[in-house]
C-alpha cells in the first residue's frame, strides 16, 4: 500500500554534491531556500536517514531465511533437521524475534489470520517424545502427545499415535505448510555518530511462506517514523512511503521532508537498481507535510 502525503516534486538532475555522496544520477537543488547556509552540513541528515533506511534490507533477508527454513518445517521434521537462522530466536507464543542494539524485529506465522503458536523447527511443538519410521512407502510418527502443531497434518488437532501417513498426505502437509503466512514488525532506534536519530515503526504485509521462498516482494508498511538533529533543530517527517524488500535489496521510493533546521528540505529515495545506492534527490520543502506541487503542474 502506497503512503503518500501529497504529489511528488519532480526530480532535478543537478551537480551532485559528492562530500555528502548523492547519487550522481540525483542531485541537490536548494538555492531557493538555503539562503547562505552550510548546505553540506544542513543536508547532512538526508544520509544519515539512508543509512537507517538501509536496515530493511538486513531485516528483510533475515525474514527471507526464516520463511524458507519454515517452508520445509515437514521435511524437517521427518527427515533432515533444519535450525533457525543465526540472529532469529523463538521467543515463545509464536513469535520468532531478532533483537540488535538498534532493531527489534518480530515475526509471526499466520493460519487464517490467527497466529500459529509453536516453533514450525522445534519438534517438540508438533509431537512429544517424537519417534520417525520410514518404509519408503510410508511414515509412521510415535509419539506421546501431540502438540500444538499436529494440526497441520490434517488429522485434527489431537491425532493418535501412531499416525500414519503416505506419501499424498506428506505432500498435503507440506503444502499446508507452504500456504501460512508470516506477517511482522520491525521497530528500529538509531542514533549515527554525528548526533542523528532516525526511529521508525514497520509492519511487514502477510506473505505466504512459498511466496517468501520464492523471492516475492516483501512490503513494509510505515506506521511511524520520526528522529532529527538537535544540533540544527531538524526532525523528520513522511511524505512518501512504498518500499518493498525484493532479492537482497529494496524497491520503491520513499520521501522525508527535514524542517526545523538552517532551512527546511526533502529527499526523494529511489530504490531500483540492486546493483547501485539509491537515486537521492534533494529539494527544497515548504515544511507542511507535503510534498511541494510541480511548479508546472
Amino acid at each position: 500500500m502506497r503512503h503518500t502525503s501529497g504529489v511528488l516534486a519532480p526530480t532535478v538532475a543537478v551537480a551532485a554534491s559528492l562530500a555528502c555522496g548523492v547519487s550522481p544520477e540525483g542531485g541537490v537543488d536548494v538555492d531557493e531556500c538555503s539562503d547562505g547556509a552550510d548546505v553540506d552540513d544542513t543536508i547532512r541528515i538526508v544520509y544519515d536517514a539512508e543509512d537507517s533506511l538501509h536496515e530493511m534490507v538486513v531485516c528483510g533477508q533475515l525474514s527471507r531465511e526464516l520463511g524458507t527454513a519454515l517452508s520445509g518445517a515437514i521435511t524437517s521434521l521427518i527427515g533432515a533437521p533444519t535450525k533457525l537462522p543465526n540472529a532469529i530466536e523463538y521467543v515463545g507464543d509464536g513469535i520468532y524475534q531478532v533483537t540488535t542494539e538498534q532493531v527489534v524485529m518480530d515475526l509471526w506465522v499466520e493460519d487464517g489470520g490467527t497466529i500459529v503458536e509453536g516453533n514450525l523447527l522445534d519438534p517438540a511443538d508438533f509431537f512429544s517424545n517424537l519417534r520417525v519410521e520410514n518404509d519408503g512407502l510410508q511414515v509412521v510418527l510415535r509419539f506421546d502427545d501431540a502438540g500444538p502443531l499436529a494440526f497441520l497434518f490434517g488429522k485434527g488437532k489431537n491425532p493418535s499415535s501412531p499416525l500414519r501417513l503416505d506419501p499424498f498426505e506428506i505432500d498435503d502437509a507440506v503444502a499446508k505448510v507452504g500456504r501460512l503466512k508470516m506477517a511482522g514488525s520491525l521497530i528500529l532506534s538509531d542514533e549515527l555518530n554525528n548526533g542523528t536519530t532516525v526511529d521508525y515503526d514497520l509492519e511487514i504485509r502477510t506473505l505466504k511462506l512459498t511466496a517468501l521462498a520464492g523471492l516475492e516482494p516483501m512490503e513494509y508498511e510505515i506506521l511511524a517514523l520520526g528522529g532529527g538533529r538537535d544540533d540544527l533543530g531538524q526532525s523528520i517527517d513522511t511524505l512518501e512511503w512504498y518500499i518493498a524488500y525484493t532479492d537482497k535489496t529494496l524497491d520503491g521510493t520513499v520521501a522525508l521532508g527535514f524542517g526545523g533546521g538552517p532551512f527546511d528540505l526533502q529527499a526523494e529515495y529511489v530504490y531500483t537498481d540492486p546493483d547501485k545506492d539509491p537515486v537521492i534527490t534533494v529539494t527544497c520543502w515548504n515544511g507542511k507535510g507535503q510534498l511541494l506541487a510541480d511548479p508546472e503542474g
